[in-house]
């Protein structure tokens, strides 16, 4: 059954608007240059490490050596274009502050508005609940 923009709209949880609007404004900071400090910097990586290592150990009953592969591959190739971005842009250290200097782009900001834009668009649903397939196999 084809479902409506509205209906796409009004199926959609309070707290993702809250979190879209929150995605917006951090978005919007990256417009500005801006000094990152390595500690915020560290803290974000582990906190997105220890989640995509949780979710593995929430799947455990399904994860295989090819998952386990995938994952180790994805988190190389991640490192290997991470390093390749920080060379080719010359993004300045500030040694005494333990910070980085980021110039302000537009990239995030456009790439989040087309993102949610073919989300509502083509009615793609976006499952943000990590337990369901530990819940129910079929999803």
């Amino acid at each position: 059954m084809q479902t409506t923009f509205w209906q796409s709209v009004a199926e959609t949880p309070w707290w993702a608007y809250v979190f879209a609007g929150y995605l917006m404004y951090v978005c919007s900071l990256a417009i500005k240059p801006r000094m990152l400090p390595t500690k915020v910097l560290s803290t974000q990586l582990l906190v997105f490490f220890s989640l995509s290592v949780m979710y593995g150990c929430v799947m455990r009953t399904s994860i295989n050596w090819r998952d386990l592969t995938m994952w180790l591959d994805m988190f190389f190739l991640a490192t290997g274009i991470s390093y390749l971005s920080y060379a080719w842009q010359n993004i300045p250290v500030v040694k005494n502050q333990y910070a980085i200097f980021i110039k302000g782009s537009y990239f995030p900001l456009i790439f989040y508005i087309i993102t949610i834009g073919i989300k509502f668009y083509f009615q793609i649903p976006i499952n943000a609940n990590l337990f369901a397939r530990v819940i129910d196999p079929e999803n």
